[in-house]
């Protein structure tokens, strides 16, 4: 049995019961208390697991056992120290030095990463069940278990974007560095800056789904310039001219693209709903150029947490109850299940490393 789907269960009765009969005046307090428990239990879930838990688990316990032993001085003495970037390295290191213990080193990384997804909600949305759901069926949560490098990156460049909105630029840069230090690839987030810069040029944006077209029929040209420059990444950007299955997943690829072009060309969309959906088109350009680039879809990533709020600005433009309720029980249902599909395979038979204590 599945012990992860039971898990999630529990989680989902336990930090929202209370949401769905609590007063309007208290709605707020109670909401905010649910996400913490809920993300307490995510961290707590994710940081206790076995290492048969996640393709890399394992993998990234042999990394950190190896980081242990290296001194300062080797890893400061480049950008990369094994082909890991430097900011990683010093995390690492730096937890080892607290406590030499690779569980600690996972109860760390994932308290750090739901923390900040949870922060990246908190400030992006009112809507936190809905946020809640989609944060952890579309694979964002998930992802964190196998490409946790990258996955940090995305986590701290969602917090940057929300500082980019608020206009605390010094933080923007400050964080956008950290992440660069963290996985190289987070460069790309740039694009999220510069459309997001340019969202009231409504004309400009509404070009965005054509341009994209257009940006696949030439990406075999582009591909083979990118890789000049990111010789690091080679095998990561590699076309291997395999096709990859997307099975299943077509179906919410199908869902975001209808409703990202929606808001795009919904005549009472704000600028910031075609934003959205600009971003949400992205990371559906970027998992389709996945079908036939291996791990090229992982660079869609850096545009997943655009997900969370184009679900969210769906509830919110709906003002008849009854229509919201039946897409609020839609939503979770649909969302939850894929779910559950998505943690069939026997990398998500879940396994805590507690009973290793006991």
């Amino acid at each position: 049995m599945y012990i992860f789907i039971v898990i999630f269960i529990i989680i989902f009765i336990v930090a929202f019961c209370a949401i769905l009969k609590c007063k309007r005046f208290a709605a707020i307090q109670v909401k905010r208390c649910g996400l913490n428990m809920l993300f307490l239990l995510l961290a707590l879930v994710m940081g206790l697991r076995g290492i048969s838990v996640g393709v890399d688990t394992e993998n990234y316990g042999n990394i950190f056992n190896s980081i242990a032993k290296v001194s300062l001085d080797d890893i400061f003495s480049g950008f990369f120290y094994d082909s890991l970037e430097v900011g990683f390295v010093l995390y690492a290191k730096l937890i080892s030095m607290i406590w030499n213990d690779y569980q600690f080193f996972l109860l760390v990384s994932a308290f750090l990463f739901c923390y900040l997804f949870k922060r990246f909600i908190e400030h992006s949305t009112n809507n936190y069940f809905i946020a809640s759901v989609i944060f952890i069926s579309v694979g964002i949560y998930l992802s964190a278990f196998n490409i946790y490098r990258q996955m940090l990156a995305v986590a701290l460049l969602s917090n940057a974007w929300i500082c980019f909105r608020d206009k605390h630029y010094t933080a923007v840069i400050l964080i956008t560095l950290l992440a660069l230090t963290f996985h190289v690839s987070a460069f790309l987030f740039i694009i999220v800056y510069v459309i997001y810069a340019l969202r009231n040029e409504k004309r400009i944006m509404k070009l965005i789904p054509l341009m994209l077209i257009l940006l696949y029929g030439v990406f075999d040209l582009l591909l083979g310039k990118i890789t000049l420059y990111l010789s690091h990444y080679n095998n990561y950007l590699d076309n291997h001219k395999t096709l990859q299955e997307a099975n299943t997943v077509m179906i919410l690829w199908f869902i975001v693209v209808s409703l990202s072009l929606f808001f795009i060309y919904r005549p009472k969309s704000d600028s910031f709903a075609i934003f959205v959906g600009s971003m949400t088109l992205m990371y559906i350009f970027m998992n389709i150029i996945g079908l036939q680039f291996n791990y090229f879809e992982r660079l869609g990533l850096y545009f997943s947490p655009f997900l969370i709020i184009l679900f969210c600005n769906l509830s919110d433009i709906i003002k008849n109850r009854y229509i919201k309720d039946i897409l609020f029980i839609g939503l979770v249902t649909c969302f939850l299940t894929y779910f559950i599909l998505s943690t069939s395979s026997e990398q998500y038979i879940y396994v805590s490393s507690v009973t290793d204590y006991l």
